[in-house]
């Protein structure tokens, strides 16, 4: 379960060494330092011995300071110092347990879907999730690292260690893992990522197997984005460029 919020990033409390709660207000919602400070149960001692945090939307209707809505996640140290005081989009995954229950929140929609992929392999956790997902410069950049096989690199993430980073990348070396590194390596996690799957997309209704329009497109991307680059955004015309240069 999880929530879409175009927000801002306004408030950092320690909640552990590696995490801090956040305050997140939606785009156009009110807000102030003194409202969003005066939650009273955002960080009560309670609520951080037992490791909980499942409530993950606060508000307030404070007549001297207006009205303000809050969402308050778990956020990574590092991808919160990044952002803070930043406008971008969040998503918050609510995790229960017996044993605890919280939210977190990643910043981007490509460190999401790898998010979620993460949480595929069992050993890792909705937190431990997040911080391999927001601890590399970029997506790309941990793509790489799992593809190069490169353990001592991912064992730097703080929590995930040599044998689960060997886990991880065992994972993507299979058949759901390695369909998803592919798919990402060609996407390439940008703004032409949809287009991308649109020539996808119509190549297989031309007949062609989803396996191996993939192929031809990931083998063709460079072309791809020198047309695109020139402002080329017509999927046919972009389909029909990588059919002729297939021919030659």
């Amino acid at each position: 379960m999880y929530l879409k919020i175009l927000g801002r990033l306004n408030l950092l409390i320690n909640w552990d060494k590696s995490f801090v709660l956040a305050s997140i207000t939606p785009f156009g919602a009110q807000n102030s330092p003194k409202s969003t400070q005066n939650q009273p149960s955002s960080t009560s001692a309670s609520q951080r011995d037992s490791g909980t945090f499942g409530n993950s939307l606060t508000s307030s209707n404070n007549p001297q300071y207006g009205s303000s809505v809050e969402y308050m996640a778990l956020m990574s140290k590092q991808s919160a110092a990044r952002i803070l005081n930043k406008t971008a989009n969040f998503f918050l995954y609510s995790y229960y347990s017996e044993k605890e229950q919280y939210t977190v929140a990643v910043a981007g929609q490509d460190r999401f879907i790898l998010f979620l992929q993460l949480l595929k392999i069992r050993q890792i956790g909705p937190k431990l999730a997040v911080q391999i997902s927001e601890f590399f410069d970029s997506v790309e950049e941990f793509l790489n690292i799992v593809a190069q096989h490169d353990i001592d690199s991912l064992a730097k993430v703080p929590g995930l260690g040599k044998k689960k980073a060997a886990l991880l990348v065992w994972h993507f070396s299979q058949a759901d893992g390695k369909s998803f590194l592919e798919s990402q390596q060609l996407l390439g996690a940008d703004m032409n990522a949809r287009i991308f799957q649109d020539i996808i997309n119509t190549l297989v209704a031309l007949g062609v197997k989803t396996r191996q329009a993939k192929d031809i497109v990931l083998a063709k991307k460079q072309i791809l984005l020198d047309s695109i680059n020139n402002g080329e955004k017509d999927i046919g015309k972009l389909v029909a460029l990588i059919l002729k240069d297939m021919k030659r």
